[in-house]
């Protein structure tokens, strides 16, 4: 799903893929996704600039698929992460803290997680594959509930993503405008991925946005 302020009409793609899915925690998974549909979606956006990504995230799995498309040479400007009321991500990268809080039960249960696992491998890259560094941060999420990300690694996170919270309300009214002007139906999750996408295009109109879809309704 990708749109733009110089894109005027929503556009939708659909591409097939020859390999399995995997489950987050397993590195074929990312190995595969940055390979299948962002590789195919930027290259057929890169005629009206280099696109960001907004990825509906609950695991983190989706966007680190991105990090590493983007660290092999795709044309990708910003990955946003696109976050419900669960907001663990949106939080750690506004304040530097990564801190577990209750889960709230949203229209879109599958993103509502406190804990991402594959956080862990951004920051194994943001602090230049320092095993040391991630394991004491791990140790304090685990004996604490909170950490805090080194500035320098969190600085190198925030040159290559964004977050967007979206809560229940802005989730049904983009569902509600979405089906009104174009007739499609969104799920809940990926309608977390426009809200994001919107407020990227609020402040970045210039660059086409495209909406990684979870789903259909």
């Amino acid at each position: 799903f990708a749109t733009s302020s110089r894109i005027r009409t929503k556009c939708w793609f659909v591409s097939g893929s020859p390999l399995k899915k995997s489950r987050c925690r397993n590195t074929s998974r990312v190995i595969d996704q940055p390979m299948s549909s962002m590789a195919r979606i930027a290259l057929r956006m890169v005629a009206f600039g280099v696109p960001s990504f907004c990825v509906p995230s609950g695991n983190f799995g989706d966007a680190f698929a991105g990090y590493v498309a983007k660290r092999m040479g795709l044309p990708i400007n910003r990955l946003v992460i696109a976050t419900n009321e669960n907001d663990i991500l949106a939080r750690a990268l506004a304040t530097g803290r990564y801190e577990m809080a209750g889960v709230v039960a949203t229209s879109s249960p599958s993103m509502d997680i406190q804990v991402s696992s594959n956080f862990e491998r951004l920051l194994f890259e943001a602090c230049n594959r320092s095993s040391e560094q991630v394991r004491a941060m791990m140790a304090g999420l685990a004996q604490s509930g909170h950490f805090s990300v080194p500035d320098q690694a969190l600085n190198q996170i925030r040159n290559d993503f964004s977050a967007v919270r979206a809560d229940e309300d802005s989730i049904a009214q983009t569902m509600r405008t979405t089906l009104s002007k174009t007739g499609y139906l969104l799920d809940p999750h990926t309608a977390v991925g426009v809200v994001a996408s919107d407020q990227q295009l609020q402040t970045d109109p210039a660059t086409p946005s495209v909406v990684l879809a979870t789903a259909h309704p």
